[in-house]
């Protein structure tokens, strides 16, 4: 029986030993093969180094699944994870369970990133308002608003705007490259940027012609006569 990884989170309540963990599983493959109606859980994974575990779930915001890693106590202090392109959730898998005996950490995945959906861009906004606007609920939601907030790349861009609306959300914060305004992008992006978002048409040139900063012009080689 095939389980759906992506459903809704069923429950907060926290799996203390691995033993009862796969109690539990099992007897809800149990009864779930006895109704004959599909299981609908969240992926959770057991890090025996530090003994903890890491929920993966969705949840349903303007009809798309966007999804989040979380683990540690609710009851504990709140960690916000903001990461940044071309990255995801994924980037923080090692973070997640260090923290998780101290904290309650939350790493959401934007639209288009990791495990989200990736709507259609011609019925969805790719702005960072949009998803500035989904990321704040989701954490409304969750109930993880008042927090520590780390945030890394787009992550600035989303979360300070975030903070900006709502500066009582904020507990602390630490940035990794990342800026929070135009200014903050100099000339040397002016290239990919124009290219992809200031020029953007319908036809974009392939990733083959379209000039990088990181990844510059090869030299021309002479050839032999």
């Amino acid at each position: 029986m095939a389980l759906n990884h992506h459903a809704t989170l069923l429950t907060q309540q926290r799996v203390f030993g691995l033993a009862t963990a796969i109690t539990l599983l099992e007897g809800a493959l149990q009864r779930a093969e006895e109704s004959q109606q599909p299981l609908l859980i969240a992926e959770t994974e057991w890090n025996l180094c530090h003994r903890t575990m890491i929920t993966y779930a969705t949840h349903q915001i303007e009809g798309i699944s966007l999804f989040y890693r979380e683990a540690g106590d609710p009851q504990l202090p709140t960690i916000v994870l903001l990461g940044g392109f071309p990255s995801s959730s994924y980037m923080f898998r090692d973070l997640l369970p260090a923290l998780a005996d101290q904290f309650h950490i939350i790493a959401p995945d934007y639209p288009g990133f990791g495990q989200t959906e990736m709507p259609d861009p011609r019925g969805f906004a790719y702005t960072f308002d949009h998803l500035v606007a989904l990321t704040e609920q989701l954490l409304t939601e969750l109930g993880g608003s008042r927090a520590g907030w780390y945030l890394q790349d787009y992550g600035g861009l989303i979360g300070n705007r975030i903070l900006g609306r709502h500066p009582d959300w904020l507990e602390w914060l630490i940035t990794q490259n990342a800026n929070t305004c135009e200014e903050g992008f100099t000339g040397a992006w002016d290239a990919l940027r124009h290219a992809l978002w200031v020029n953007r048409t319908q036809k974009p040139k392939p990733p083959s012609q379209a000039s990088s900063p990181l990844r510059p012009s090869a030299p021309s080689i002479p050839r032999a006569a």
